[in-house]
């Protein structure tokens, strides 16, 4: 009689333990799918940063908290000429020329530990077979969940040819200034279609009795004695490349 007294309350009893087990299990399943799906996220999230990284058409790498280089895409290991197991485990420094070895360490340590604003910098390296290159690069730091630095990761631009470029284009200039500008013989440099007179060297200047940045603000109707129609043609002459050769006096 005790026992069937109880017997319903026994019988809410394990109702409510087994519910709450049923609940318990239910929201451990939705957890546990609910983890599930966000590391799948991070994993495919993570596979797409790897296929961008090592896909990249630029030269990366990504650098520890000591320099040491953890990470590098093929377009680095095309553009060093070494493969991807000589490059991991070495410091970045190591790839660049001994001028600039010293300050590249320091840079690194500096950027790392904020002390260096993260700009443009430009480093000679040395390739595998020995030929050197001009990279500029551009650093941004790796942090992690908390905001804090981890690494470095950096893109290597090479602008070898650009500064070839920039060195020929600077080479021709000095050249001009050699053969115009310091040439003996009176020279000027006249603008076809307006008659005006863009350039004008020493001897230029000494011979007409102006100076250089006077001649600059005339045309060269103001030192000829010809008429203004007779020197135009002749310039016109020279747009379409039929007159070479004129003969005028000046003043």
């Amino acid at each position: 009689p005790l026992l069937e007294a109880h017997q319903p309350g026994v019988q809410m009893a394990v109702t409510g333990f087994v519910l709450l087990w049923f609940i318990g299990i239910c929201a451990w399943t939705l957890a546990a799918r609910a983890l599930q799906r966000r590391m799948r996220e991070r994993l495919e999230s993570m596979a797409i940063f790897r296929d961008l990284f090592d896909d990249a058409p630029v030269a990366y790498h990504e650098l520890d908290l000591n320099g040491i280089i953890i990470r590098e895409n093929r377009a680095e290991c095309e553009l060093l000429g070494y493969q991807d197991t000589e490059i991991l485990g070495r410091p970045a420094w190591d790839f660049t020329a001994s001028t600039d070895r010293e300050a590249s360490r320091e840079a690194v340590g500096r950027k790392l530990s904020g002390a260096q604003a993260l700009v443009p910098v430009q480093r000679h390296f040395v390739r595998r077979d020995g030929s050197k290159l001009l990279l500029e690069i551009h650093d941004t730091l790796v942090k992690n969940s908390a905001g804090m630095t981890t690494g470095l990761r950096s893109l290597l631009l090479d602008v070898t040819d650009r500064k070839q470029a920039e060195d020929a284009l600077r080479e021709s200039e000095q050249s001009y200034r050699r053969q115009f500008a310091e040439n003996s013989a009176v020279m000027l440099l006249i603008d076809p279609a307006e008659g005006r007179i863009i350039d004008a060297n020493t001897a230029a200047a000494r011979f007409y009795g102006y100076t250089h940045d006077q001649l600059l603000v005339m045309r060269i109707s103001q030192i000829n004695t010809a008429a203004d129609a007779t020197i135009l043609e002749a310039l016109a002459s020279v747009t379409a490349h039929e007159g070479k050769r004129f003969e005028f006096q000046h003043r």
